[in-house]
This record gives structure tokens, sequence and C-alpha cells, in this order.
């Protein structure tokens, strides 16, 4: 190859570089210069004069101060799925969420479930991952945009802020699918009898059967819908709310065996789960609401 055809094709190969990073450029210029055109008011109903204050109805409310709130998500994808994923958008939909409120001056604990299928105003992103704007939306579509760990979870939270009326949600916690079982599994497995009926996809869950879930079994439990009952996401809401309150009960258990319990559990899971809480705050955290109503 002559030198003339050489030096022309590399030219050639940096116009074409050159065309696609202005392409690149050009494009998130668009999309963030939409969404600061385009975004709306975050939250309605809350007084301009005080951010603390809520009218519902008519009403004023006042948010009560120093609670401990953490959503918690599940996702429903594997840690290697989200790993293996660079896009900015599919990383995975908030299949489960719950919002646990914690007061230590009444030391007690509220968990509000949320349906994944509640509508409400979610950020979006363009194909070069700017914000691109909001759209009302199933929440739990809030956290299929994103890198599908921080910013998705940073992404969902926002989401469930705006449908509660602008409440602060100070941390969070993803669980992908991995760590179903594996949180199953270190409590020892959570007793459970079934109102409905799993045979078809394992045939120790009958209906009307007393059991402790081991192995995929939990994820089973949990997970499944359309097949399972009359099908709605609503039966499995109240499924999974049972469990949650046996499992909670299991870890106070462990808890009271072994004090490193909830440590060696972060540990084990790390690789399944994305928190904005420290290891050694989340212990202190957790190892203070086993201990309130």
């Amino acid at each position: 190859m002559s030198t003339r055809r050489k030096a022309g094709l590399i030219i050639g190969a940096l116009v074409v570089a050159a065309l696609l990073m202005l392409v690149y450029w050009v494009g998130r210029r668009l999309e963030t210069s939409a969404y600061l055109k385009n975004r709306e008011m975050p939250v309605t109903g809350v007084p301009a004069n005080d951010e603390n204050v809520i009218e519902y109805n008519g009403q004023q409310y006042r948010y009560k101060a120093n609670l401990l709130t953490m959503l918690f998500m599940g996702i429903d994808k594997t840690s290697g799925e989200l790993r293996d994923n660079s896009s900015f958008r599919n990383q995975g939909q908030a299949d489960f969420l719950m919002l646990m409120v914690a007061d230590p001056a009444e030391r007690k604990v509220t968990r509000l479930m949320i349906d994944r299928d509640t509508l409400t105003q979610i950020t979006t992103l363009g194909v070069f991952g700017n914000v691109s704007g909001t759209r009302v939306e199933r929440v739990s579509l809030s956290h299929s945009f994103g890198d599908g760990k921080e910013q998705s979870a940073k992404y969902t939270v926002e989401a469930v802020e705006r449908m509660l009326y602008g409440v602060k949600v100070e941390f969070y916690t993803a669980l992908n699918l991995n760590a179903i079982s594996e949180l199953n599994e270190a409590v020892g497995g959570v007793e459970v009898t079934l109102e409905d009926d799993f045979s078809h996809l394992d045939p120790q869950m009958k209906e009307g059967t007393t059991l402790t879930l081991h192995g995929d079994q939990a994820e089973l439990y949990v997970r499944s819908r359309l097949t399972i009952g009359i099908g709605t996401n609503e039966a499995r809401m109240k499924r999974q709310k049972e469990y949650l309150g046996k499992l909670a009960d299991m870890v106070g258990s462990r808890v009271s065996e072994n004090v490193n319990f909830i440590g060696n559990l972060f540990d084990a899971m790390s690789d399944d789960l994305v928190t904005n809480m420290t290891r050694g705050r989340m212990i202190n955290e957790m190892n203070k609401a086993l201990k309130y109503r």
C-alpha cells in the first residue's frame, strides 16, 4: 500500500472519529438543554414558605423531626446482569419497594409497602445518558434508568419522594435477585404456610403446606405472581409483607445469638446490594430497629 493511500486512510479515520465525537457532544447538549427548558416542579402541595409542611384536603401537616427513613428496593436482575449492561436504560425494575421509618423517640418502626405499579413522575435519561426530563410512569421503572447501581437507586428514591409529597428519604438499600436466597439462608430459612399453590414451580410447595423455605423457594415465594393464585401484585405484596415480618423475627433471633450477625450479613451480601449507608451505621441502626415496636 502506498504512503499516500495510508495517509488517506488515517485522515479518513480521524474525520469519522471527529464526526462521531461531534454527534455525541451535540446529542448530550440537546438532551441537557431540553431537560432544563422543560423540567417540571418536583413536588406539588407544599406551601412555598415552609418545606416541612404539606397540605392535603385543606389541612396542613408538619413532618415529624428526627426520623430515620430508608427505602428498600428489590431489583429484578442479578448482579451479573447489572455488571454486564453498559446502557443507561433497562437497568432492572424495582419490583419490590418498602419504606422503613424508624422513630427513636417512640421506639417504633413503620413499614410502608409501595405497589410497584403506582403511577408517579420518574426521571428519564436520553440515549447519551443525560437527564431528559420526567414523565408519569410506574414507580418501578424509575430504577431502569441509570447505571443499575447508585444512580438508578437515586432516581427511585426521587420518584418515591415525589409520590409522598416530597418526604425526605435519607437512605436506600437495593438488593438484586441473588440476595433473596442468600438472605433467607443466612437466617436458616423462613417458615410459611402456603395459601396458594406453587407446586408447578416446586413440588414441595403445595397449597396448605407449612414448610421452611430453602434454596430457590424463598425467591419463588416472594417473586412469583402471574401463575400464582389470582395473579395480582396486591396478592404478592401480601405474601411479601408476611415473609418480611417473619424474616425480621428471624434476624432478631440471630442477633441475640451473635452480636456480629448484621455485620457478617452485610459483608456476605456486599456484591448483591447497593446502599448509601455505611457498614457501621447500618449495623447500629438495624440493631436499634430490631428492639423497636
